[in-house]
């Protein structure tokens, strides 16, 4: 399994319980996905650079995880499906 770092950008219109809830629902599909999270930096709501989906703003979090390369590509695909995420990016670390 690799390390991953993703920043990941959720929906702006999500109260505080929401954007916990959907980040738990991230945290959930990586570790049944085969999985493991080891931190999760969440950064609060903060201005955009550029607008996206026509939102200026979003929920940031950083998270830290080992994953299977096998798999990689069915959770960015559920990341693509989930209408809360506007934008992610995947980074594997070196080792």
């Amino acid at each position: 399994m690799n390390e991953y770092e993703m920043m990941i950008i959720l929906n702006p219109e999500l109260d505080d319980e929401g954007f916990a809830g959907e980040l738990e629902n991230v945290q959930t599909r990586l570790t049944d996905l085969g999985g493991q999270v080891h931190k999760v930096d969440a950064m609060g709501r903060r201005r955009l650079a550029y607008a996206i989906k026509k939102r200026v703003a979003g929920y940031y979090a950083v998270l830290r995880f080992q994953f299977p390369v096998a798999q990689l590509a069915e959770f960015e695909r559920w990341l693509k499906l989930n209408e809360n995420v506007l934008r992610y990016l995947n980074i594997r670390l070196e080792d």
